[in-house]
């Protein structure tokens, strides 16, 4: 039996040599200290600051290692004048904003967590820019979103061993471009990007699907099936990744009027997809069915109505410009004015929640 105490700056070097794996990714080691840590606690000279400094380095591993979000109700606010706790803490919540897909609010919390970002660990300074980037990202604010990719992989580029996620950057990278309808660009960070990614399974896979949506966008629909096909073709790959890569696939099939092929792969992904319960890709999966199987807009605005209870509105954008472009190509002008309104609406009430957190923040 351990009848040894330790004293709370002892333990507090534990967790920081904890947290400095995790920042580096080396999750066995984060795994091994964690185990390790959890055996001291019970023998330190009690210490409140520690107890809470443990507890979101440990949300920050379950977010790293397992990622998943755990009970916010259990984390106590830091002192406002600690600043190290501060962040831990205010990153947290708006990772855990994030994966709740509530954009907006993250955005918030990461804006409050950026006045105590520390200088000393660069790295940390990498990782913290690039989910501030993403957040940006997801509700379109893509001018702020490159300012704080770009941050972050000229950090990420001095150090080797995070290569994988200096790649993930260039694919969010080519998707602004996308988005700044600007493909030449796009694909030319894609193709720089998919010359590195051999070593990383996962990654190349999302490039290549990256290279897919780029060429479904831009109307060239040959080559996103080439590039669907390749990325589902990959070993190891993720199962979600994979599963909203076989709708994405459906829709070029479709618009080559391949539409065996597209029932297929879309009757496949959409089975899949019910298992995780993604309420984006099964909305548009039924609106891929709506539109070329079973033609109906009513189904089609049930879709986009879901995804409005669930306030994603950039998704919703997204979607009802889909459905516009299908009618479009259709001739069917007034359903295309119809939905390109709608686009248009969703897309200002993800401005809107932006705006209102900026103010309420004041």
């Amino acid at each position: 039996m351990n009848n040894k105490e330790y004293s709370p700056l002892f333990v507090s070097e534990q967790i920081t040599k904890w947290l400095e794996y995790l920042r580096q990714l080396d999750y066995d080691n984060a795994e091994k200290c964690r185990n390790e840590i959890q055996i001291l606690l019970p023998f330190m000279n009690p210490d409140d600051r520690v107890i809470t400094y443990f507890n979101l380095v440990d949300h920050k591993h379950y977010l790293s290692v397992a990622s998943k979000v755990t009970n916010i109700d259990q984390l106590n606010q830091p002192s406002s004048s600690d600043n190290a706790l501060q962040f831990l803490y205010l990153d947290y919540l708006g990772q855990a904003a994030f994966h709740k897909k509530d954009y907006v609010k993250a955005i918030g919390y990461y804006s409050s967590a950026e006045q105590t970002l520390s200088t000393n660990c660069e790295l940390e300074k990498a990782e913290f820019y690039k989910r501030v980037g993403t957040s940006y990202y997801r509700i379109d604010q893509n001018v702020f979103a490159l300012s704080y990719i770009k941050q972050a992989v000229e950090i990420f580029k001095k150090h080797p061993d995070y290569k994988e996620i200096e790649l993930n950057c260039y694919i969010l990278i080519g998707g602004i471009y996308d988005d700044f309808s600007e493909p030449r660009l796009a694909d030319k960070i894609y193709q720089q990007a998919l010359q590195s990614s051999s070593p990383f399974p996962l990654t190349k896979a999302l490039i290549l699907r990256a290279l897919g949506s780029s060429n479904l966008k831009s109307g060239n629909d040959h080559a996103a099936v080439k590039y669907f096909n390749e990325s589902l073709g990959i070993k190891n790959s993720d199962p979600m990744i994979s599963s909203k890569t076989k709708i994405d696939l459906a829709q070029a099939l479709y618009n080559l009027s391949n539409n065996t092929d597209a029932l297929k792969i879309l009757s496949e992904g959409y089975e899949e997809l019910l298992v995780d319960r993604n309420t984006e890709y099964l909305c548009r999966a039924n609106t891929l069915n709506a539109l070329f199987n079973d033609y109906d807009l009513t189904v089609i605005n049930e879709q986009l109505n879901k995804l409005l209870t669930e306030k994603l509105y950039f998704e919703a954008s997204e979607l009802a410009y889909e459905v516009a472009k299908f009618h479009k190509n259709k001739g069917e002008y007034a359903t295309v004015i119809e939905y390109i309104e709608k686009a248009n609406t969703f897309k200002n009430k993800s401005n809107l929640l932006l705006v209102k957190e900026e103010v309420e923040a004041l």
